[in-house]
């Protein structure tokens, strides 16, 4: 008789809480006429939430998760912007390489007239 895998919903609950302490603590601290924060500074504050929460409720793995997807989306925000600054490479397609070569309107006429020569 085999069991069936059921998932443990007391963590699946703690993680749940945990994250939306994080995610919704700008909107519950600006209920209680704190600043609206965004940012690292509302993740930080958004791990405070998470932390309290998990002292009043007396469940530790709220503030576990709470402090991971904090710290999960500060990382985030830093790394974004490294990843995409990047410049994509243009393909291997010649129209596409003459697009990339082209830095100014200068060299336009001079790319014209060597397409006609080539192809006239």
């Amino acid at each position: 008789m085999k069991r069936k895998k059921m998932f443990d919903t007391k963590q699946l609950t703690d993680a749940v809480l945990g994250a939306l302490a994080v995610n919704n603590a700008p909107l519950i601290l600006s209920k209680l006429n704190i600043p609206f924060q965004t940012g690292m500074s509302g993740q930080i504050s958004g791990a405070a939430v998470a932390l309290l929460l998990s002292q009043l409720l007396k469940k530790p793995a709220i503030a576990n998760v709470g402090v991971a997807v904090a710290v999960a989306n500060i990382v985030d925000d830093l790394v974004k912007p490294m990843l995409q600054s990047n410049n994509v490479l243009p393909a291997n397609n010649t129209t596409m390489q003459l697009n990339a070569g082209l830095k100014d309107y200068v060299s336009v006429p001079k790319l014209v007239t060597n397409y006609k020569r080539f192809y006239s």
